[in-house]
């Protein structure tokens, strides 16, 4: 077998050149053409043959579970109903020194045991505002009233249990 050398291969390749060189425009009208044939054969593959045959569905169809998608939007309803909650809800402001007498509070406020006028026991506001006759006010409003009863400042009433129970004890001993 013969063995062909790199003095070889280097003369060849410098021959292969110098021809190209020579006749550059020959060799540009080929690569041109070989071009145009390779982009011919590739759009009538990919765009002209495609139109053609008509392509085949792999697989099973795919069905809309309606029960399914009503069940997602009844639990994204829930969750949407949850974050509103949560934005309308106020919190107590760490920062105020009342903060330590709010907390205290539940521990000291007894049952407010007074009667109405029809003698029946008073447990709660609403209860309260309905034997006068009236609707039980908005939180804010009882806030207000919290603090015109001296019991605190308005941005520490809440309308917890204790609270209002305090307040109630309040509104039942002190005349109008």
């Amino acid at each position: 077998m013969r063995r062909i050398e790199s003095d070889q291969i280097k003369r060849f390749l410098f021959r292969v050149l110098r021809i190209i060189g020579r006749h550059s425009f020959l060799f540009f009208l080929v690569f041109v053409f070989f071009g145009l044939v390779f982009g011919g054969v590739l759009f009538y593959q990919y765009y002209l043959l495609v139109e053609k045959i008509e392509p085949e569905i792999a697989g099973k169809q795919i069905y809309f579970q309606e029960e399914i998608y009503l069940e997602i939007l009844e639990e994204w309803k829930k969750q949407e109903k949850k974050f509103k909650e949560v934005d309308s809800k106020t919190y107590l402001n760490p920062f105020l020194e009342t903060r330590e007498k709010v907390s205290t509070l539940s521990d000291d406020v007894p049952l407010v045991e007074s009667k109405a006028e029809d003698e029946r026991d008073i447990k709660n506001l609403f209860e309260f505002y309905t034997t006068k006759g009236e609707d039980l006010p908005f939180l804010r409003e009882r806030a207000r009233i919290w603090e015109e009863k001296g019991l605190g400042i308005i941005e520490e009433y809440q309308g917890f249990y204790f609270q209002n129970l305090r307040l109630l004890k309040e509104l039942t001993t002190t005349p109008d």
